[in-house]
């Protein structure tokens, strides 16, 4: 057989995620039903607002992710799944890896009814 330069430096460093190895894009957004979306942590912020149609701080954070641990406040343990309300969504982190959020689930908050005191 024939051995590449990408061969050999996998045999040094690991495997590289070659982008023409990936059967389709990853879809950064992904609509699961009519109110809940599975969202990437490197999925832009403002595409995510607007898919999701909520008011979201585009100008403090570039990438969901980073919207995400600044809301917590802090940047949790890889492993970790935790459950956050932030801006009228319900979010649940389901993979950190690195110290990056990979993916969650974000569902829509139900707006505070008319004439229901706010807490």
């Amino acid at each position: 057989g024939i051995i590449t330069i990408n061969d050999l430096v996998e045999q040094l460093v690991g495997e590289l995620d070659d982008v023409e190895d990936a059967d389709e894009p990853v879809q950064e957004i992904e609509r699961t039903d009519s109110g809940t979306w599975n969202i990437r942590g490197e999925a832009s912020l403002e595409d995510v607002a607007d898919a999701l149609g909520a008011a979201l701080p585009t100008e403090e954070y570039e990438t969901f992710g980073g919207f995400v641990f600044g809301s917590l406040g802090t940047i949790p343990d890889d492993g970790s799944q935790l459950e956050l309300d932030a801006c009228g969504l319900h979010i649940k982190v389901l993979e950190i890896r690195d110290h990056r959020m990979e993916r969650a689930a974000v569902c829509l908050l139900a707006p505070p009814e008319e004439g229901t005191p706010e807490e």
